[in-house]
């Protein structure tokens, strides 16, 4: 009530946590009154009732000024998030459960097409048979790709991520990467080359899944925009105490206004867009992700027409940087 609250300072009656410690998350109201200028809260803060209930709320201040231009106070506007969370979690649990409902026929599905691939008959079947095998084909391993990213997505919005660190062979697992993607540049008619300039890397304690994931992403990205006959160069190498993988190509490029949201769920650039319509701007999302599970960064800059640098580094001391592609 207004009795209540009138003639005491504002965290009297307006109480701020922070949904990952609970600590205090009043800070942007005194932020706002100091520098006179509008903030907003961050993500994840609760509001705590007069009866002790938590509630979700997003929310901004901006300061009040008198005619003098004087700061004599706030005005903060803020809203319950209780419904919108729930929508966001029905979403992602109806993701999550498509996903893995999907994943098991579909996998079913490219086993029988693996076998019949090696088969005679199809072999000596007429070039069209041949043709819409290969779209079948093609168009499963496509779908497959998004399910696993989807359910990457999911896990990460709900917070399900399992870390689970091991000590790894990060030259043989950046190779294995190589080697698996090296049929698809090959198809491409791209040249994928693997340089290891500093042979006696440290095991590190990282999550082999993630990391592989991670690696992948980036150098199926590079493969993947870069046009026939080009270059996609991967670097290994050492940098103070830190692992450096470099992944340089002869690609498309990104605009810089595009390289601002680059890492955002399922944005694409207008390049990425025009040269492969079905991608489906998740795995750079994924990658900064996983990453900042780790409490580690990415970021993007270009260095000169058509070649970006993609940078990030984690508390297991590991740097990778990708230069070039989209």
């Amino acid at each position: 009530s207004a009795k209540e609250a009138i003639g005491h300072h504002y965290s009297h009656s307006l109480k701020f946590i922070r949904e990952s410690d609970e600590k205090s998350g009043n800070d942007f109201i005194a932020e706002t009154i100091t520098a006179g200028q509008g903030k907003k809260m961050e993500n994840h803060i609760l509001l705590i009732t007069k009866d002790s209930r938590k509630i979700p709320v997003a929310d901004s201040a901006a300061p009040i000024k008198n005619a003098q231009g004087e700061i004599i106070g706030c005005v903060l506007i803020f809203r319950d998030m209780t419904k919108d969370r729930e929508i966001d979690k029905a979403k992602t649990e109806f993701v999550s459960l498509a996903s893995h409902q999907l994943r098991t026929p579909l996998g079913i599905m490219k086993w029988y097409l693996e076998v019949l691939e090696k088969d005679a008959y199809l072999k000596k079947a007429p070039t069209f048979i041949k043709d819409y095998f290969e779209e079948v084909f093609k168009n499963n391993e496509r779908v497959l790709t998004l399910v696993r990213e989807l359910l990457s997505v999911s896990r990460i919005d709900q917070g399900r991520v399992k870390n689970a660190p091991k000590s790894m062979d990060l030259i043989g697992a950046i190779s294995d990467v190589v080697k698996e993607l090296q049929p698809i540049a090959q198809k491409k008619d791209e040249k994928l080359s693997l340089e290891i300039k500093e042979n006696r890397l440290p095991h590190m304690f990282i999550d082999p899944l993630q990391f592989h994931e991670i690696v992948e992403n980036l150098i199926a990205n590079a493969i993947e925009y870069t046009p026939a006959r080009g270059e996609v160069d991967v670097t290994v190498d050492m940098r103070g105490n830190n692992v450096l993988l470099a992944i340089k190509d002869t690609g498309i490029g990104i605009s810089s206004e595009d390289q601002k949201k680059v890492f955002t769920k399922f944005f694409r650039s207008q390049k990425a867009v025009a040269q492969n319509p079905e991608g489906s701007g998740l795995g750079l999302y994924i990658v900064k992700s996983y990453l900042e599970e780790w409490s580690g960064k990415i970021s993007v800059k270009a260095l000169r027409a058509r070649v970006q640098h993609f940078q990030f580094h984690c508390r297991s001391k590991v740097l990778i940087k990708k230069i070039g592609g989209d």
